[in-house]
């Protein structure tokens, strides 16, 4: 039976990754899951284990986004595919209604919205024709099916100093989306977790024919 790896959400889930400290598993933070959006409780929860264990007080975006990114990676199989399915559908319906290909659609997503994306690809490979996936990583730890994604194009950006996303995750991904007969290009950029000019500069050369 397909499942979810634990990888990414114990991954996500210890905090306190610093400059220096990339791979040391600080502490870890126990929040409350099953609900695809995080709960004010949950946010001052995490800002105050941060701020506890590091002496950093992250701002309220990067600590919403954080505890939004656990909520997804603690997501069991059958939730995956339900919440895939629903924007999947959300895709078709709008594509329906504006005349547009689906085939010809590019997801543009950044972090959890780069995740879905990726598993959109893995799961609905029918609603996009590529995506650019700004630091995903493994979410769904499987191979698309053989030919899915034939003559589809992805481009993957990560950053080598990202400490959310563990080191093996880009390569993992790409892979398993060439597996289903994607062109996918990767590139790993001297940053952190943030957008930066570099990211968009790559996005807009892959875009232009």
């Amino acid at each position: 039976m397909t499942r979810i790896k634990n990888t990414a959400a114990k991954e996500m889930r210890m905090i306190g990754h610093g400059v220096h400290q990339r791979h040391h598993r600080i502490c870890e933070l126990n929040l409350a899951t099953g609900t695809a959006r995080e709960t004010h409780a949950d946010v001052t929860a995490f800002i105050s284990a941060w701020r506890a264990r590091t002496g950093v007080t992250p701002s309220a975006a990067t600590a919403s986004a954080l505890t939004s990114a656990v909520h997804y990676l603690d997501a069991d199989f059958d939730t995956l595919r339900r919440r895939t399915d629903a924007l999947a559908a959300f895709l078709r319906a709008a594509a329906d209604r504006y005349g547009l290909t689906p085939r010809r659609l590019v997801a543009v997503g950044f972090s959890n919205g780069a995740n879905i994306a990726a598993t959109m690809l893995q799961l609905r490979p029918e609603a996009l024709g590529g995506a650019i996936l700004l630091r995903a990583m493994v979410v769904l730890d499987q191979p698309a099916t053989p030919g899915s994604l034939t003559g589809g194009r992805v481009l993957l950006l990560n950053g080598q100093r990202d400490p959310l996303v563990p080191p093996d995750h880009p390569s993992r991904l790409a892979g398993h989306l060439r597996a289903g007969g994607a062109t996918v290009s990767l590139a790993m950029l001297p940053h952190g977790h943030g957008l930066n000019q570099a990211d968009l500069a790559a996005a807009k050369t892959w875009l232009t024919p």
